[in-house]
């Protein structure tokens, strides 16, 4: 007969206490490290006053550890499947009026379709030819502070504007800047555009600000030409990127260095904001990469010459708070074609680096938690989509 004694009882319990112990401790341990993931740590930037001007620097590391937004698709206008009406050939404009209606400017069909918040198609605007109201080589898109909708004829040298309802209001000559490819419209009606230079790959470009007349004010900035010979391509050459912010704000980057310029609307530097950066070297598999990017400049006996080392970055946008998105060259491993980007607040903290699959350049449009962007889709057909953006800081 087995005797159960007190002892053993003890011993029983202090066992099944330890077991619970040990699988709660566990459990608070995973609970903090799938909670700390997202943490933020301390910034260890500094903002400062140097000579009149405000100077952000920030470390290597950002403020969060992981992706800090969400975009959730909620609507895809452009496909194969619906009538020509929701049909675009080449997209080189988009925009957003204050109720939600979307205007896309479909270059080669010389034409603005626009359609509901929902997606339905409302009206065509325009269309080929040289007649009142008419185009022949569209290439930018936007509406004003004044509700009008602008369009650049670049063949004719025209602006065309329109009222939002597809009325023909007026059109505007720019006769002393003939290669000016427009830009952005500022609240108060002037002008960002670039002066091309040499057709591609020789380049070359001047970015300036003219006023409502399209008279130039100031120049921004320059790109000289690629004196390369006609059969090479210096390709990854370091070169300007900007954006304009809600408050009429220019951000300016020579991809050279990583360092970020802000201009008021006068042209004055106000702030510059820097990152502390180690340049990312061009790999075997990069080459690949841009090789099969150009495979019809080099199936006509064109050469790539590459650098050792990639610029800083390669695109830039602000979104309408003022936040900072910088694209840099660095990719995501599983999926090649989607690239890193580096976003800081409307200060110039660094808040985070995450990849971001979609579209985003100064050409996307943000608009009360929304982000409309052009995309392709894998045969290749333009369309325009909308996401519902969400911070998760």
């Amino acid at each position: 007969m087995k005797i159960w004694r007190r002892e053993n009882f003890y011993k029983g319990q202090r066992g099944t206490c330890s077991v619970k112990l040990f699988f709660l401790g566990l459990i608070i341990i995973i609970f903090c490290i799938f909670s700390c993931q997202n943490q933020k740590i301390t910034w260890r930037g500094s903002i400062k006053n140097e000579k009149g001007l405000t100077v952000v620097r920030n470390p290597a590391r950002p403020i969060y550890k992981k992706d800090i937004i969400s975009f959730e698709e909620e609507l895809q206008i452009g496909s194969a499947d619906k009538s020509e009406k929701y049909i675009f050939s080449a997209i080189d404009g988009l925009d957003v009026d204050d109720n939600g209606h979307i205007y896309v400017l479909d270059s080669r069909a010389a034409q603005v379709k626009v359609f509901s918040p929902d997606g339905e198609y409302l009206r065509s605007i325009g269309g080929r030819g040289q007649g009142p109201g008419e185009m022949q080589m569209p290439l930018f898109l936007q509406i004003t502070a004044d509700n009008e909708l602008v369009v650049q004829d670049l063949a004719a040298q025209h602006f065309l504007y329109f009222s939002l309802d597809g009325r023909f209001l007026r059109k505007e000559a720019y006769w002393e800047e003939r290669a000016l490819r427009a830009v952005r419209l500022d609240q108060q009606g002037n002008l960002i555009g670039l002066k091309m230079g040499a057709p591609p790959p020789m380049g070359g470009w001047v970015l300036r600000k003219y006023n409502s007349n399209f008279e130039p004010i100031m120049t921004l900035a320059e790109q000289p030409p690629d004196m390369a010979a006609k059969t090479e391509y210096n390709i990854l050459r370091p070169t300007f990127y900007f954006d304009i912010f809600s408050n009429d704000n220019i951000i300016l980057g020579n991809s050279e260095k990583y360092e970020l310029d802000i201009l008021n609307p006068q042209g004055k530097l106000i702030k510059k904001i820097l990152k502390k950066y180690r340049h990312l070297r061009i790999r075997d598999d990069d080459r690949d990469f841009y090789k099969e990017r150009y495979e019809s400049f080099i199936k006509i006996g064109g050469k790539l010459n590459f650098p050792g080392y990639f610029p800083c970055f390669c695109g830039l946008a602000v979104d309408d708070k003022g936040r900072i998105f910088v694209k840099t060259f660095e990719r995501e491993k599983t999926r090649k074609d989607v690239f890193y980007f580096d976003i800081f607040d409307e200060e110039g903290k660094y808040l985070a680096k995450m990849p971001i699959a979609i579209n985003l350049n100064r050409d996307s449009v943000w608009k009360n938690g929304k982000l409309y962007t052009v995309e392709t889709s894998q045969e290749g057909v333009p369309m325009v989509k909308r996401f519902k953006v969400t911070f998760l800081f």
